[in-house]
C-alpha cells in the first residue's frame, strides 16, 4: 500500500512539476499549433534595495511549484527504503531546495522584501521521479514467483 501510494504521489509530483515548469504552455501546446517553452534549470539570486521587486512567477506558479516540490518530499520521504541511495538522496534535496526556492518566492505576496534565491532543475527532478516511479513498481524477489528459482542447475536437452 505505501508504495502505490508513493507512486501515486511522485506521479503527481513529476505532473505539477511538468505544469509549473513549462509555465502552463504544455496545455495549451497539446490541443493547438502554439510552442511550448520549458525552465529545465535555473539558479538565481537577487537581493536589492531602492526599488520595487517585480516577481517573473505568477502566484498560480508559485503555488503549483510549492505543491510539486511538497509532493516531491512526501513521495520521496515514502518511498526511502524502495529506492536507490542516489535516487531518494538527489530527488529529496531537489525537492526541498525547489521548495525553499518558491517559499521564498512566495512570500513576496505576504511581506514586501527583495530576497530572490530559486535554484531549481525539473530536469532532474523529472527524470528522478522517472527511476524512482519505475524502481517502486518493479517487481522484487520477494513477491516474484520466479525470485527463488535457481536456473543454474537447469539441464536444456540438445
Amino acid at each position: 500500500m505505501r508504495k502505490n501510494f508513493a507512486t501515486w504521489t511522485l506521479g503527481m509530483h513529476a505532473g505539477l512539476l511538468l505544469l509549473a515548469s513549462t509555465r502552463f504552455s504544455v496545455i495549451t501546446w497539446l490541443w493547438s499549433e502554439r510552442s511550448w517553452t520549458w525552465n529545465y534549470l535555473q539558479c538565481s539570486f537577487q537581493n536589492g534595495w531602492g526599488r520595487q521587486y517585480q516577481s517573473d512567477y505568477s502566484l498560480a506558479m508559485v503555488a503549483s511549484y510549492i505543491g510539486a516540490y511538497l509532493i516531491g518530499i512526501i513521495g520521496f520521504a515514502l518511498a526511502w527504503r524502495h529506492l536507490s541511495a542516489v535516487c531518494k538522496t538527489l530527488g529529496l534535496i531537489l525537492a526541498v531546495l525547489g521548495l525553499v526556492s518558491f517559499l521564498i518566492e512566495g512570500s513576496h505576496w505576504a511581506a514586501s522584501h527583495h530576497l530572490s534565491w530559486i535554484f531549481i532543475c525539473p530536469l532532474a527532478s523529472l527524470l528522478l521521479a522517472g527511476i524512482a516511479i519505475i524502481q517502486l513498481t518493479r517487481p522484487n524477489k520477494a513477491t516474484h514467483p520466479t525470485a527463488d528459482r535457481d536456473l543454474s542447475s537447469t539441464v536444456i536437452p540438445d
